[in-house]
């Protein structure tokens, strides 16, 4: 009898302890709100896809790096100090880029994804393009993702999870459905492709909305082409909509400006830029 009574209260002294540890722990936590402009705007947190601006996230205590991003806007980039058992209220207003973009192109829908995020040839907040309850039918009010003809890396995150990850072709004026996790369930003609003009970037109506991504574009010059050996060439360039950048014999760069170089033999200077729109041609020359 007085083993069991002994057992009995080792279990109820452990059950104290773990209640008492998980108290600990959520004492430990504060909360963020944010209020953005535009509402749909996406939050990002130390890079994990937290979910829409709006809800409340419990985080740990201490400095987090938040991103506040929607395509089509400014993405704003902050970090922000969570105190122990306190709400912190944050607000952000997006600017709009007022750049409309032209085609051709194609678009996908994407189903079964709820509201992941869903970013194009990256896994960081600058590929973000939308979440998946913007692309998921093609009805009456079109929800769509509306891209430049190519190959995309399309990714898939909630959270800290890779929900779906793989590559995706997207011809000219074809509709191309994704059914998350399976991956590209089929393509079909899309004759709305042909009737876009020039769309702005992000639009949203009632049960309606489309996102389209902008192909980066990106040049690269050099104040003298022909040197002497040991001599200063000047690299000049510049790029839109495409948050990597790099410059072979340089490394990755900033998306516009300018750096001195002095090759000491013939050398070719190669300019690569990444975004969510695909990659466009690399820029040659060499000194």
């Amino acid at each position: 009898m007085n083993l069991k009574c002994d057992t009995h209260r080792r279990i109820a002294t452990l059950l104290l302890l773990v209640l008492a540890a998980a108290a600990s722990t959520l004492a430990q936590d504060g909360k963020l709100v944010i209020h953005a402009t535009p509402e749909q705007a996406y939050v990002f947190v130390d890079g994990r896809a937290l979910g829409q601006a709006g809800h409340t996230f419990s985080l740990s205590a201490g400095d987090h790096k938040i991103d506040v991003v929607n395509y089509g806007y400014t993405p704003n980039s902050q970090t922000v100090s969570i105190a122990s058992g306190a709400t912190t209220n944050l607000k952000v207003t997006l600017s709009p880029v007022t750049e409309t973009v032209a085609g051709p192109w194609g678009a996908m829908t994407i189903e079964g994804a709820d509201h992941d995020a869903i970013l194009l040839n990256g896994k960081t907040p600058e590929f973000f393009v939308g979440q998946a309850d913007e692309f998921n039918h093609d009805w009456w009010w079109k929800q769509e993702l509306v891209v430049p003809p190519g190959t995309y890396q399309v990714t898939v995150l909630a959270a800290d999870k890779e929900v779906w990850s793989g590559p995706v072709e997207v011809p000219a004026d074809q509709r191309v459905v994704i059914d998350v996790p399976k991956g590209v369930r089929k393509t079909v003609p899309w004759s709305r492709g042909q009737k876009l003009t020039a769309p702005p970037r992000f639009s949203v109506g009632t049960a309606s909305a489309t996102v389209a991504v902008a192909k980066p574009v990106a040049q690269l010059s050099a104040n003298a082409a022909q040197i002497n050996c040991g001599d200063t060439s000047q690299l000049q360039w510049s790029s839109s909509d495409a948050p990597h950048v790099e410059i072979s014999n340089v490394g990755p760069v900033a998306a516009s400006g300018g750096q001195g170089v002095q090759p000491k033999q013939t050398t070719t200077y190669e300019l690569t830029a990444l975004g969510p729109g695909g990659r466009p041609l690399p820029a040659r020359l060499s000194t």
